[in-house]
């Protein structure tokens, strides 16, 4: 969601295998959506966000938007989760 400079983004990242601290996931946010400073937050980490939601997450993740717009979840808790739940609010540039 974004309402003028301000933007909210809620991510349901799911890889193939877990999330790693060194082939972390990435993708681009379009112009317009990417912050004007780097961002870092905590994430969620689970193993079946769908199958089974009230079991909550397993490990906590790490998530970063770079100012050129680098959406990246890192894992250094060595958790075997391969779904990440990020929300973040940030001042987009």
């Amino acid at each position: 969601m974004k309402y003028g400079n301000i933007v909210t983004l809620t991510v349901r990242l799911a890889t193939s295998d877990k999330f790693s601290d060194y082939e972390a996931p990435t993708f681009t946010l379009p112009n317009g959506y990417r912050p004007l400073i780097p961002v870092r937050v905590p994430c969620m980490l689970h193993n079946d966000p769908i199958g089974h939601p009230a079991f909550g997450y397993t490990d906590i993740g790490y998530c970063t938007v770079e100012k050129n717009g680098t959406f990246t979840i890192r894992n250094f808790t060595g958790s075997t989760a391969n779904y990440a739940l990020v929300s973040v609010t940030y001042i987009a540039n």
